[in-house]
């Protein structure tokens, strides 16, 4: 089967936060109360939560004497190279034939390893460890996830991956200031951006790093038994509060 991807081109994005709300419709998430005043930002809620799985993100940055504003999806991005996958003890993550990267609810013990191992802050562990499930359900019943179908503008497009990257440099190539991301990175995304400006502006990294103690909670996950190696492993991290393993 050929592999699937979501292209976020930001060019296009206007801020309305449909995608956000259609992420919270379709898998029934409740509201989070929000503050201007400690944000600052018309970005709400500030960040991804255990409630907020699709995060329009503002982005403003001075150039001479003008301001520029973007928006763009923040989300898990459902790394080929996934460290997440890699790290969990009870393999409760895993990939899918499309590429996308799901948690099984079911296996989830809530160690935290999956919160230190993710280079982009995705995860959100409360009862069980949480992310964008790229609308799985939606997929196999031939429906486009649900923050593609409520994209008005277009800049949600989703399709074979290959299809995506060649519409993204389509897009680039109107401006040498816009860039592609995550056709190389972690060995491919599955969720792919046009950025009107450098990435790390966006806070996307061309050299994404898993968390600094990835490789010993990695080492623990081959080398004891998968209850002990989550227990110890959320100690490491200073989160002791994970469910016993069956």
């Amino acid at each position: 089967m050929a592999e699937m991807a979501i292209l976020n081109d930001v060019t296009s994005c206007m801020g309305c936060k449909a995608c956000q709300t259609a992420c919270k419709q379709w898998n029934e998430l409740p509201a989070e109360e929000t503050n201007f005043a400690l944000t600052g930002s018309y970005q709400n809620p500030a960040e991804l939560s255990n409630k907020t799985w699709n995060l329009v993100k503002f982005t403003e940055w001075e150039t001479g004497n003008e301001v520029k504003w973007s928006f763009s999806r923040r989300t898990c991005l459902h790394c080929t190279d996934a460290a997440c996958i890699d790290i969990c003890p009870p393999e409760a993550i895993t990939h899918t034939e499309e590429g996308f990267v799901i948690i099984n609810r079911d296996k989830c013990v809530a160690c935290h390893m999956c919160e230190e191992a993710c280079p982009y802050n995705v995860p959100q562990v409360g009862d069980i460890a949480v992310k964008c499930n790229f609308c799985i359900n939606r997929i196999r019943n031939e429906l486009e996830p649900a923050c593609v179908k409520a994209c008005s503008t277009s800049a949600l497009l989703y399709g074979e991956r290959e299809e995506m990257l060649k519409k993204a440099h389509e897009a680039a190539d109107k401006s040498p200031d816009y860039k592609v991301y995550g056709e190389d990175e972690l060995e491919g995304l599955h969720v792919l951006y046009v950025l009107p400006d450098e990435s790390e502006r966006f806070k996307l990294s061309r050299n994404p790093q898993p968390g600094s103690l990835v490789y010993l909670l990695k080492a623990l996950k081959y080398c004891l038994p998968g209850s002990l190696a989550c227990s110890l492993g959320a100690r490491i991290i200073g989160k002791g509060n994970n469910k016993q393993q069956s």
